[in-house]
């Protein structure tokens, strides 16, 4: 499963009704699917589902904003882990 995939899995598990009315999930602004305090369980979610260190300066919505913009934050995360 790519690294879009299991985002989109595990957001479908947070909140399914909105990921179920979106057209393409990938570019759904997490904003519109995640609370604060889901956000939080997210990054978590992320550091233990790809190895990586998620720092709170990297936690902005250039990194974060989307689907699409989350995944190429792991991409080069990883690359560089």
């Amino acid at each position: 499963m790519s690294a879009k995939d299991r985002i989109i899995t595990y957001l479908r598990d947070v909140n399914p009704d909105v990921i179920a009315a979106s057209p393409d999930p990938a570019r759904l602004e997490l904003r519109a699917v995640l609370d604060s305090v889901d956000m939080l369980d997210f990054i978590v979610f992320l550091e233990d589902a790809f190895s990586i260190d998620i720092t709170d300066e990297e936690v902005v919505s250039r990194n974060f904003g989307t689907v699409d913009s989350s995944t190429r934050f792991i991409a080069a995360k990883s690359a560089t882990e």
